[in-house]
């Protein structure tokens, strides 16, 4: 019995072993993917860039002043990747809160009890918004340039969040496609805006 217990140990620490290698391995070549694209997209936008092993990095300033900042991070708990995007609030920033999530589980009943009116379709289809002031739906949503980024990454379930003229954009996994990233950081600088 004892023989057969350290058979099936031995068994099971080599496919863990392998498993994780093969993890690596997809991680890596991904981030590198990642990078070659992020680098090109910076050089287009005339942003910075730079790489690390825990992926790349993209920053700078977006036009009307805000300081934007994009990169990947590895999830503690299920460790999936995120691409996450902020900007900084302009000195002369609007003041209030906008969340915008994808329709999922309680967010669907949310949606009909606290959500925010007057969401344009199709974002009213895909995205419960929760605002505390309904100027900031008007003045976000409505922008031809954010629809189209929560449109086009609504596969990512984007989950984005504006308070008092500061963004984040969380995405899940890593954006490989350079138009997408293109159209992500020009709804960041309209929400960044002043």
């Amino acid at each position: 019995m004892i023989l057969i217990g350290r058979i099936i140990r031995m068994y099971t620490d080599r496919q863990q072993k392998k498993q994780r290698g093969e993890r690596v391995l997809r991680e890596s070549s991904t981030l590198s993917a990642a990078s070659e694209v992020w680098s090109d997209v910076a050089s287009t936008m005339e942003l910075g860039f730079r790489s690390s092993d825990s992926g790349p990095l993209l920053y700078g300033e977006l036009e009307g002043g805000p300081q934007l900042e994009i990169g990947v991070y590895e999830d503690e708990y299920d460790a999936a990747y995120r691409t996450v995007a902020t900007t900084t609030a302009p000195e002369a920033a609007q003041h209030g809160h906008l969340v915008a999530q994808p329709l999922r589980g309680f967010a669907r009943v949310a949606k009909a009890v606290v959500g925010a009116k007057d969401v344009p379709e199709p974002l009213a289809a895909l995205y419960f918004v929760r605002a505390s002031e309904p100027a900031l739906v008007t003045r976000f949503l409505h922008d031809e340039a954010v629809q189209r980024a929560l449109v086009e990454l609504a596969d990512r379930a984007p989950f984005l969040s504006w308070d008092d003229g500061s963004a984040t954009l969380v995405l899940e996994g890593v954006e490989l496609v350079h138009e997408r990233m293109e159209t992500l950081i020009r709804a960041l600088g309209k929400l960044g805006a002043r």
